[in-house]
C-alpha cells in the first residue's frame, strides 16, 4: 500500500489534464457484452465514446443498420436518465434480438455513421516492431470491442518501416464502424 495515495493522486492530475469526452455530439457506444435480462430483454453494455443515451431514444445498430429503441439506461449498475459520453453503459433495447447483435457492432444516433469494408487510414509502425512492415499485408484489425481479419495495402512506398507511418487503404472482410480520427490496432 506505500504509495497508493501519490499514485491517485498522479492519476487524477493526469486524467484532469485530458479533455471531456464530447457529450454535445451524435451518441456512439460500442458493444462488448451482450445478453438477455428477464423483462427487460436485451441488453447490451459498452463505455459510450460519444454523446448521450437516454431512456426512449432511437439509435441504430451498425453494421446491421437496425433500429432499436432504448428502454432502460444503466451507468456502473445504477439506473439514470441517460448516459454521457465516457461512462461505462448498459442499454436494455427493444427492436433488436439478442441473436442480431454481437460483440464488437455499435449503436450510434441515426444516421450519423455508417459501416464500411475499405478505410482510407494513416498506418503508425511502433519504432519497436523489428522489421519493415510489408506493401500488402494480412492483417487482424482492432476497433472498439470488434477484430476482423483483412489486408493493408500500403500507399506510399514497397514498405512502412519502424517508427514511420504511411498513408494505406484497409480492405476488411467484414464491415466495420469507424469515425474520422478513430485509433485502431493492426495485428499481423
Amino acid at each position: 500500500g506505500a504509495g497508493t495515495a501519490e499514485l491517485l493522486a498522479a492519476m487524477d492530475l493526469a486524467l484532469g489534464a485530458l479533455d471531456a469526452r464530447d457529450a454535445s455530439a451524435p451518441a456512439r457506444l460500442p458493444v462488448d457484452r451482450v445478453f438477455t435480462v428477464e423483462g427487460f430483454g436485451t441488453v447490451v453494455t459498452g463505455t459510450l465514446w460519444r454523446g448521450r443515451a437516454a431512456t426512449g431514444d432511437t439509435l441504430e445498430l451498425l453494421p446491421g443498420a437496425k433500429t432499436v429503441r432504448v428502454r432502460r439506461v444503466q451507468v456502473h449498475g445504477a439506473t439514470v436518465d441517460e448516459a454521457r459520453a465516457g461512462q461505462r453503459t448498459a442499454l436494455a433495447l427493444h427492436g433488436v434480438e439478442k441473436d442480431d447483435v454481437t460483440r464488437g457492432d455499435w449503436l450510434v444516433a441515426p444516421g450519423s455513421l455508417r459501416s464500411s469494408r475499405i478505410l482510407d487510414v494513416r498506418f503508425e509502425l511502433l519504432p519497436d516492431i523489428p522489421k519493415p512492415w510489408p506493401a500488402q499485408s494480412r492483417i487482424r484489425f482492432h476497433l472498439g470491442a470488434g477484430e476482423t481479419l483483412g489486408r493493408l495495402v500500403v500507399l506510399e512506398g514497397d514498405a512502412v518501416v519502424p517508427g514511420s507511418s504511411a498513408l494505406a487503404q484497409l480492405r476488411l472482410e467484414s464491415a466495420v464502424v469507424a469515425a474520422r480520427g478513430d485509433r485502431f490496432v493492426i495485428r499481423s
